[in-house]
Parts: structure tokens; C-alpha cells; sequence
């Protein structure tokens, strides 16, 4: 279970991604009656990344894993082409959605680095090449008022944020909500320890496991679910009310605080605790996995999907993940639970958002090379690919594939390396899952 203690032993990971997992890609077959003639070479990126996002108003960049310099700095160049040639307006990091509020201080600031909370919101993406985009998203809005970037996350992961934004609501608001929900939010760790931020539930509850007890007691995790229950339940019940004394956008901005809190209590308190039971068998390992990583997706999308539909309404937004929580089928894939992957069957942030927006949702997967890793090459996917173009930098728009990669081939799967990870991801299925692939040369970590 060693991916289960990363997940509170290194704050500064992501607490849902934890394990650094990799589902990337190879290319699909044409589909019958498409053509090759007019398609761009794979060293032409730009042209190749236009074509496969046509006027798609949602895109991911996947990455095989967090902390890959190269793909810190393509994922840089991508945005500002997407901004200044797509219309793009929206930046979402696969991290907490509570930074969306957060980072607004460095927005409007002069300052040239993060502090260390904001750091921590930003986890496994915070970088010098990160920094260099918060850069330039606050440079184009000083000089585009009226037609503002933004950044935004969709991890519900913030249990302290949720919970004092949902009391101040309780508090400070002239509604009559029932009283049982605040005398449950008062029976939580937020309340009775304290907590100040995100980071410090991640430090507290990791305390707890070092010193061998459970992340959260079962009255603790309980009240959290209780809560959230009878807040959801009440929000449901008086929807239009509500939203005419709140407005739509802080009505859902509570119901998103709702389901966030919610799942954080269901799934990183009571089945995280069964995940580090030290009689838990494999079998109830990747039970408790898949649920995590399933309804975690779920969660995720449920955020990102309102946030753009209310406080960034007709925006257009691109956003930064693991090849896996992007990949449109990415239940056809999977790993070891004990290496932290997501079993053979979850559902991913991308197979949901496929489900709802369709074609809308366009996914650029990425791999990238690392011909000195030590591990089973036998069906890597990346060896045909670094074969082909050693330290060339490509991608491929899998609806459109030139004749020059004919030979990869590209239409069989197999398996990719995760190098933070350090495992293989199995039974890739890239004609499934992906819109293009980016291959990059070997690529050093932006952490040691």
C-alpha cells in the first residue's frame, strides 16, 4: 500500500493523484474513408494540435507523469497558442478547485513567486515553468481587462476550505438552514483542531498515521457525511428559492462546496481508513481504489462542468492532468492498485466528460521517452516511439495520421512507463481514448 502513504506523507503531491499513474497513447487507425494526403507532418505541432481541437470549447493535455519538466514547459507554449489562436480563456489544473479563489492574490500582484500555501495548492505543478504561466495569465489580463484569463482546479480534496466557506454560509446568511448541519460541521476536525487551511488537514491527518491510528475516527468522517447529506438534501428541495436569494453562481458555488465536502468524508476519510487496514486483502485494496479514483472523477467533473457553466459561462478551457483521468475510455485500462493505478473498469474524469459534452471534450495524450529507465520493454509503447524520432519533439492528430507514421504502427496497444511512478501501465487502448498524442524526448523531474 505504499501509494496509499504518499498520499499523506508528501503533502505537497496531490492528494487524489497520489501515485503518479500513467495511462498515455498510441494512435488510432483512420477511420474508413479519411484520407492522408492533406495531413501535417508530425514535427508541424501546432498545425497538428489545431486540427485535432478544431472548435472543440474543452481540451486536456495528459501527461504520463506529475513532475516531467518537458511537458511543464510545452504545457506553457500550449496555453498561450490556445489563448491567442483558439480563444481560450480558462487554465484548470488537476489540484484543488479552492485555488481558483486563492491564487487571485498573486494574480493581482507584482509578486514574482509563490508563497508557500499557494505552492501547496499548486502540488505536483508548482514549478518555475507554472509560475512562468500565472506570469503571463496575470500580463494578458493587465492588458486585456475586459477579457480576463483564469485559472481554476476540480479536486474536492479541501476539507478545511469547504467547511468554513459552508459555516460562513450558515452564519451569515438570511436563510432559516436546518440546525443540524452546523452542529455537525462543529464535530469535525476542521472545527475541533482548528484547521486553518488544506495543508493542515493534510498534516494532521498524516500525524495520525504515523503515530498508527486511522486518518479520520469514525464519529469524525460520520458528522462530515451527515452534514453534507442534509445540506445536499436541503439545497435540492428549495433549488429555485434559493437560487433567487443567493444567484445562481454563489447557489452552485454552495452546492459544489456541498458535494466536495461530501465525497472528502465518504472517500478520503471512511474508505481511505479501510485501504489502510493492515488485514485489507488485494481484493479489498482495489475495491477501495477504484472507488476512490471513480467517484473522485466523478466529483471532478461535476465541479468543472458547473464552474463553466456559471462563473465561466461560454468560456473556452484547457486542462492539465494525467493521461489517465483524461482518457475518454479509461475503464479499458489499468494497473496495480499496490503501484497506486486505478483498476481494470474505473471510469475516468474523460470517459464521464465524454458521456456529457461529447465530441466538445477533445484529449491530447503525452508521452515521453526515457531510454535509460530500467523496466519491461517488452510491449512499451514509447520504445516505437523514440526508435522513430529519438530527440524531436511530435505529435500526431490520431483522426488524421500521415503516411510517415505508417510504421510505428500505430493502431496496436500495450503498455506505458510511468517514470515518477516507477511501474508500467497496462493494456493502453489509444484508438479508444485519444484525440492526439505528443511524444517528447527523455524529460528530467522537476523535483529531486
Amino acid at each position: 500500500m505504499k501509494f496509499l502513504a504518499m498520499l499523506f506523507y508528501k503533502p505537497l503531491m496531490p492528494i487524489f493523484a497520489g501515485a503518479l499513474l500513467l495511462c498515455s497513447i498510441t494512435a488510432c487507425e483512420m477511420p474508413a474513408g479519411e484520407t492522408t494526403v492533406e495531413a501535417p507532418e508530425p514535427t508541424d505541432i501546432w498545425a497538428n494540435l489545431d486540427r485535432a481541437i478544431g472548435d472543440a470549447p474543452v481540451v486536456a493535455l495528459g501527461e504520463p507523469s506529475h513532475f516531467l519538466k518537458g511537458i511543464h514547459e510545452f504545457n506553457v507554449e500550449m496555453f498561450k497558442y490556445l489563448v491567442e489562436n483558439k480563444g481560450f480563456r480558462v487554465f484548470c489544473f488537476e489540484s484543488f478547485w479552492q485555488m481558483e479563489f486563492l491564487l487571485q492574490d498573486f494574480l493581482n500582484s507584482d509578486r514574482e513567486d509563490l508563497n508557500n500555501l499557494e505552492k501547496f495548492y499548486m502540488n505536483a505543478f508548482s514549478s518555475k515553468e507554472s509560475v512562468e504561466l500565472l506570469r503571463y495569465i496575470r500580463q494578458y489580463n493587465r492588458i486585456h481587462p475586459d477579457d480576463p484569463l483564469a485559472v481554476i482546479g476540480y479536486q474536492p480534496e479541501q476539507p478545511v476550505s469547504d467547511t468554513r466557506a459552508i459555516l460562513d454560509y450558515l452564519q451569515n446568511t438570511d436563510i432559516n438552514w436546518p440546525a443540524e448541519i452546523e452542529a455537525l460541521l462543529n464535530q469535525t476536525p476542521t472545527v475541533t483542531e482548528d484547521l486553518q487551511t488544506d495543508l493542515d488537514a493534510v498534516v494532521f491527518t498524516s500525524q495520525r498515521r504515523k503515530e498508527g491510528l486511522p486518518g479520520a475516527k469514525e464519529e469524525e468522517y460520520e458528522a462530515v457525511i451527515g452534514a453534507t447529506d442534509l445540506l445536499y438534501q436541503f439545497l435540492e428541495e428549495n433549488k429555485t428559492d434559493l437560487s433567487q436569494k443567493l444567484g445562481e453562481q454563489e447557489y452552485t458555488l454552495l452546492w459544489q462546496r456541498t458535494i466536495s465536502l461530501n465525497a472528502y468524508g465518504k472517500y478520503w476519510m471512511k474508505e481511505l481508513n479501510k485501504a489502510f487496514d493492515p488485514e485489507s486483502t488485494p481484493e479489498e485494496l482495489e475495491n477501495v481504489t477504484r472507488a476512490i479514483y471513480q467517484k473522485g472523477d466523478s466529483i471532478r467533473a461535476e465541479i468543472f462542468l458547473s464552474t463553466m457553466n456559471t462563473r465561466y459561462k461560454n468560456k473556452k478551457a484547457m486542462i492539465w492532468m494525467h493521461n489517465w483521468h483524461a482518457a475518454k475510455r479509461a475503464e479499458l485500462t489499468g494497473g496495480d492498485p499496490q503501484n497506486g493505478h486505478p483498476p481494470f473498469g474505473t471510469r475516468s474524469f474523460g470517459t464521464q466528460m465524454r458521456e456529457k459534452i461529447g465530441s466538445d471534450y477533445v484529449v491530447i495524450a503525452s508521452v515521453v521517452a526515457c531510454p535509460d529507465c530500467t523496466y519491461d520493454r517488452s510491449l512499451a509503447l514509447e520504445e516505437r516511439f523514440f526508435e522513430k524520432f529519438g530527440q524531436d519533439t511530435i505529435m500526431i492528430n490520431l483522426h488524421n495520421i500521415p503516411e510517415s507514421c505508417r510504421d510505428l504502427p500505430l493502431d496496436q496497444g500495450g503498455t506505458f512507463w510511468v517514470q515518477a511512478g516507477s511501474s508500467n501501465f497496462e493494456n493502453v487502448n489509444p484508438s479508444l481514448q485519444f484525440d492526439a498524442l505528443l511524444y517528447l524526448p527523455k524529460s528530467e523531474l522537476t523535483i529531486r
